[in-house]
């Protein structure tokens, strides 16, 4: 299991408004390329140096899927947030493979 994390700082002033864009919009075209399995949304609790962060976690079954959304499908879905939001967030991403889980 491969999982793509992107995590993005905003700006205050976007917050609310950049949110339910990703709810409503751009997760739902994620998801609708039938690349990835589930995906997570999370707030980054805020820490030093940084404010207003939220982290996107999309699982995928490995990097063939992977690749294939970063190769298809990517950069027009990022150019979508841009034309909402530029200038007011930064991005950046992580590919993890799962190791293990649990609850003990």
């Amino acid at each position: 299991m491969i999982i793509y994390s992107i995590t993005t700082a905003l700006e205050e002033s976007i917050e609310e408004k950049w949110v339910e864009f990703m709810k409503n919009d751009h997760i739902p075209l994620i998801m609708k390329t039938g690349l990835f399995k589930d995906f997570r949304f999370v707030r980054v609790i805020p820490g030093q140096g940084v404010d207003i962060s939220y982290n996107l976690q999309l699982r995928c079954s490995g990097h063939p899927e992977l690749n294939q959304y970063r190769g298809m499908h990517e950069k027009m879905l990022e150019a979508i947030i841009q034309k909402h939001f530029e200038g007011k967030y930064a991005s950046f991403q992580s590919v993890l493979e799962h190791v293990a889980e649990g609850n003990d």
